[in-house]
């Protein structure tokens, strides 16, 4: 459960500068959550994906963090959502054009320098994209880790559990688990050829 007043902050990517940054990122586990704007029916926010996993990145990465270990970058806010253009209040980004930009942007973090690469999906019309691009950077970067599991806010989450080492995980109730994903890949080696 997550605590009424979180005590730390996650740190984030768009608040620190380069120098910082590139001090951290080869150490460093970078989460880019990404979510959808588009229609929930007539009872849910537009954004209800991207509040979601924007959320539970940032508490999780508060909670499991020490000290910069998880690095949080910006939600991308849009996603490949064209089966929802037809009830409206959607804003979409074409199959191929969504692929490309989830790539560039982790080909981005792999530049920057991290080796830890962790993209969160808060939308089930993104899952299938975001594995795509993790597998294809992965093949072209054996010395990175990368993953994209799913998180949406349509299934019940046990969002924070403690373990017994004192380090938290993100425990999704989803059949694309992230399971101890977030603790264990801030605490893998990356892999050098």
């Amino acid at each position: 459960m997550i605590p009424d007043v979180m005590t730390d902050r996650p740190t984030l990517f768009n608040e620190l500068d380069r120098t910082t940054l590139g001090k951290l990122a080869p150490t460093s586990l970078v989460v880019l959550p990404v979510g959808a704007t588009e229609q929930h029916g007539p009872h849910l926010a537009t954004g209800t994906d991207t509040f979601a996993v924007e959320h539970i990145t940032r508490a999780a990465a508060a909670l499991a963090s020490d000290s910069g270990s998880i690095i949080v970058a910006p939600t991308l806010p849009f996603g490949s959502s064209d089966h929802h253009l037809a009830f409206g209040a959607t804003m979409s980004i074409g199959t191929q054009t969504y692929y490309a930009v989830i790539r560039d942007l982790v080909a981005s973090l792999i530049t920057d320098g991290f080796r830890k690469i962790l993209v969160v999906n808060g939308h089930g019309g993104n899952h299938e994209l975001v594995q795509l691009a993790a597998r294809d950077l992965a093949l072209l970067h054996t010395e990175v880790r990368i993953t994209g599991p799913r998180v949406s806010s349509g299934y019940a989450l046990e969002v924070l559990r403690r373990q017994p080492d004192g380090r938290w995980l993100l425990a999704i109730g989803d059949p694309f688990t992230i399971g101890a994903a977030l603790s264990a890949a801030a605490q893998a080696t990356p892999v050098h050829r």
